[in-house]
């Protein structure tokens, strides 16, 4: 007798092992079906995923390859990221694809940061251009006081600036982006009385100890009023 019983669960195990599961329903569609009840105002529909900290995650050694397509939920960004979660850069849902966690969504990492007080450039010289008033900064990468931009994302950034050197001379007048204290690419050059110079470039970060910053340059010295929405330097992610 116990061994009829042991065989009939056996085979109910065997068979549901076999089917797909479902969850508030009896005919599930997939390996795992879950249907919510819409029509009851009070019961909270939907899936949590494991929700844990940054910092936890990237103390966790155990994901492989064998754990492609894991999710977790990143409650806050505590800790520094290693290679593996390097592209934890928000709080939201990331998933494992054998080698990294990736973000389910992506959302706008860079920042925006403007001048509107007045600034002197020395002659024959290439000086950094501090843009101290944010728009924003979604991760804090920008710096107010050196007016260096360092993300700790790697991959490509789209970067964009421009000044306002309005003057009564013609003098030649560069705007350049420097990338780890080196000169990386060269906007507008001018030597026209007014203007407003600009320089747009894609930039690679390795998400460390790369970083940039705005200079100008002059071949005459000169003392400048700028206007604000000429007067800007912008970062924004674009992609690995």
């Amino acid at each position: 007798m116990k061994y009829l019983i042991f065989l009939m669960f056996s085979i109910i195990y065997v068979h549901s092992y076999a089917q797909n599961v479902g969850i508030n329903t009896n005919s599930p569609q997939g390996t795992l079906d879950v249907n919510g009840t819409p029509a009851n105002t009070g019961a909270s529909d939907g899936i949590i995923p494991p929700r844990i900290t940054r910092a936890q995650l990237i103390a966790k050694t155990g994901y492989g390859a064998n754990h492609a397509g894991s999710v977790v939920y990143i409650t806050d960004l505590s800790g520094t990221v290693n290679n593996i979660t390097r592209h934890v850069q928000h709080i939201g849902l990331y998933v494992f694809d054998g080698t990294k966690w990736n973000p389910l969504q992506n959302k706008m990492l860079g920042f925006s940061a403007v001048r509107t007080t007045s600034f002197t450039i020395p002659a024959i010289t290439f000086t950094t251009l501090v843009y101290p008033e944010k728009d924003y900064d979604t991760n804090n990468w920008y710096n107010t006081s050196t007016g260096v931009f360092q993300p700790t994302q790697p991959g490509y950034y789209n970067v964009n600036a421009s000044a306002t050197i309005y003057d009564t001379k013609e003098y030649l007048r560069i705007i350049s982006i420097y990338k780890n204290g080196a000169l990386f690419t060269s906007g507008s050059a001018h030597y026209s009385n007014g203007v407003c110079i600009s320089v747009s470039s894609l930039v690679y970060f390795n998400g460390t100890t790369d970083y940039i910053n705005i200079t100008l340059y002059c071949n005459q010295a000169l003392s400048v009023t700028p206007a604000r929405r000429e007067t800007f330097f912008q970062a924004y992610f674009v992609g690995n």
